[in-house]
């Protein structure tokens, strides 16, 4: 096993070992989040989040993460390419936590998709 794939390994297991605190962590802000929606915000939220938004979201989760598969200049391809592989596959609120930075824990519905497309795009970005 490489050293990628074992920084890869390692972040999983940061995920499944972080999955329930962040769980609550993510219910409480999604909580003051809607809380907190009306007049404009409210009527963007039904436009969708876009593939920038994810890619974004995707590279905010990497940096916190502070990951070790892809060089941080290749950060943004990898955002790229997940945006792209997941785009209609996962649902609005998924898209919405990650383009926040919020990562998908495996204990929730979007995690598979998510999962396979990013190990797809680090993979194609190392080349």
């Amino acid at each position: 096993m490489t050293v990628d794939a074992m920084n890869e390994v390692m972040i999983n297991f940061k995920r499944q070992k972080r999955t329930k605190l962040a769980s609550l962590v993510a219910v409480g802000v999604l909580c003051v989040g809607l809380a907190g929606c009306g007049g404009s915000a409210a009527s963007s939220s039904t436009d969708g989040v876009s593939k920038e938004e994810v890619s974004q979201g995707i590279v905010k989760i990497y940096i916190k993460e502070n990951a070790k598969a892809v060089p941080q200049a290749d950060f943004k391809k990898v955002g790229d390419c997940v945006a792209e592989e997941v785009d209609g596959k996962i649902s609005e609120e998924s898209k919405m936590r990650i383009a926040q930075g919020h990562d998908i824990m495996p204990n929730e519905k979007d995690y598979d998709v998510i999962y396979k497309a990013t190990t797809k795009c680090v993979e194609k970005v190392r080349g």
